[in-house]
This record gives C-alpha cells, sequence and structure tokens, in this order.
C-alpha cells in the first residue's frame, strides 16, 4: 500500500509543470515562480537593505564587513548566528565577512578565509616552533567557537 502511494506521488509530481506557478483561468503563472510579475519573486518589499549592519552585528559591529551588509535585497542572514560568530571574530582578533548570498566566513583583517590559513614556522628554534603551534591552536580553538555558533549557515 505505502508503494503504490509513493508511486502516486511520483506520477503526480511528474505530470505537474516546474518552474511555474499555479494560475486559475487558463493565464500562465510563470510571474510569481521565477521573480517578476505583481507582487511576486522572493522578496515581497524592492529597496529594502535587507541585513542592516547594526541590527546584524549588534555590538561587534567593528567586526563585521562585506557586501551583504546594508545592501538592497541581499540574502538575510540569521542575527543570533551572526552575532556569536561576531562575538567570537572580536575575541580573537579576526573579522566577519557577510557576502551578498547569506555566506557568513570567517576572515583575517587581510580578507583571506581563515580556514585557508596555514601557519608555517619560518625558523628552527624550539621557542620559534611553539609561537607557531600555539598560533595553529588558536586558529582551531577559533573556528571550533563558529561551528558551535553556527558555522556558515544560510
Amino acid at each position: 500500500m505505502n508503494f503504490l502511494a509513493v508511486i502516486l506521488c511520483l506520477g503526480v509530481a511528474i505530470a505537474s509543470p516546474q518552474g511555474r506557478g499555479v494560475s486559475i483561468g487558463g493565464a500562465g503563472g510563470t510571474g510569481r515562480a521565477i521573480g517578476g510579475g505583481i507582487g511576486g519573486g522572493f522578496f515581497r518589499r524592492p529597496n529594502v537593505i535587507t541585513n542592516n549592519h547594526a541590527t546584524t552585528c549588534g555590538q561587534w559591529q567593528r567586526a563585521c564587513y562585506g557586501q551583504g551588509l546594508n545592501t538592497v535585497n541581499a540574502f538575510p542572514v540569521i542575527p543570533f548566528f551572526v552575532q556569536c560568530q561576531a562575538a567570537a571574530a572580536a575575541r580573537n582578533n579576526f573579522l566577519i565577512r557577510i557576502d551578498f548570498d547569506g555566506t557568513v566566513t570567517p576572515t583575517n583583517s587581510f580578507g583571506q578565509a581563515v580556514e585557508d590559513i596555514e601557519v608555517q614556522a619560518n625558523c628552527f628554534t624550539i621557542q620559534c616552533q611553539q609561537e607557531a603551534f600555539t598560533n595553529q591552536l588558536k586558529i582551531e580553538r577559533f573556528l571550533q567557537e563558529v561551528e558551535f555558533c553556527g558555522g556558515n549557515r544560510r
């Protein structure tokens, strides 16, 4: 019985037109599903700043930057996750970049993703190698804090 119900659902899904909205009266409903038309699209109100810098980053505004902040129609991010990540970044002297598509990436002061940083010891003394090892552990601890806050959620 369950098998027949699944087959029936798949048949209905395949028979339905995809990429188009539902319309009544024979008129095509493509405007709402694709993004055009009156009142359609992903965002209901045009020309609205989606991620306000003050509300998205809270008291850690100095740790946040990117094209997704104070931009019209950027993909919205969850302020709780961003503020948690910005707090961790501020404690460890890193930054949080918010992209237009809603991706939140921890970076260093040069804009390089923290996940891509490889700490290398350029000397042979024990003190220098211990310092490089400590810096690597600091980066790993920071990335664990960011993952605890929500990671790269959109």
